[in-house]
């Protein structure tokens, strides 16, 4: 599932443990002197939580986290890959002398407490996005749902693993090995148009 971008060169580890893939600038090295490149990189993966505290304090604030989500962040607490178009939330809270810390984000607190969703009905809420499109989990059903701009259901998952396989094997057409965008004019437009997994 996530071994494909975890091959992208080049890696680096950041001071908080993130695992880094892909530096944008090296890759896009030719169009620096045509276009302002950030430095950034195409693959981010958070280091998990490990933290029975953290672990606690999360199902206190998002207590309709499914199990499926929550083993999810106990492998990755969260990634952005191919330069956001896939972006997982993870817990952005870290125990600091006793202190709970914002240490990243997007934190999947966040759009649970201020998202449309969880004010109807609890069991739902956003955990990401795909194409700026948004990700959501019923944990009462047990589902994951891509939403498209009209809030329409265009995709649909039983578990976060199949929802990653379907994601990045979508992106990786538009890629090479190292994570370069082919076309990087129709990046963001990539949808899925059918319900894809039951």
């Amino acid at each position: 599932m996530l071994e494909q971008i975890k091959k992208t060169i080049p890696r680096k580890i950041a001071k908080n443990g993130a695992l880094l893939l892909g530096d944008v600038q090296s890759l896009y090295k030719d169009e620096k002197k045509q276009y302002n490149v950030i430095g950034t990189y195409v693959h981010v993966l958070y280091p998990p939580i490990k933290c029975k505290d953290e672990v606690l304090q999360l199902k206190t604030e998002v207590p309709f986290l499914s199990a499926d989500y929550l083993s999810f962040l106990q492998k990755y607490n969260g990634l952005n890959a191919y330069s956001d178009s896939l972006c997982l939330y993870g817990f952005g809270r870290i125990l600091v002398d006793g202190k709970y810390m914002i240490s990243r984000d997007p934190d999947i607190v966040l759009p649970y407490h201020l998202g449309d969703y969880n004010k109807k009905q609890n069991e739902l809420y956003e955990i990401g996005t795909f194409c700026e499109c948004k990700l959501l989990n019923d944990s009462k059903k047990e589902f994951y749902y891509l939403l498209n701009r009209k809030n329409e259901i265009v995709a649909k998952w039983d578990s976060i693993n199949n929802l990653i396989a379907d994601c990045i094997n979508e992106l990786s057409s538009y890629y090479d090995e190292n994570g370069k965008a082919k076309n990087p004019t129709i990046m963001g437009k990539i949808l899925f148009n059918k319900i894809t997994k039951k």
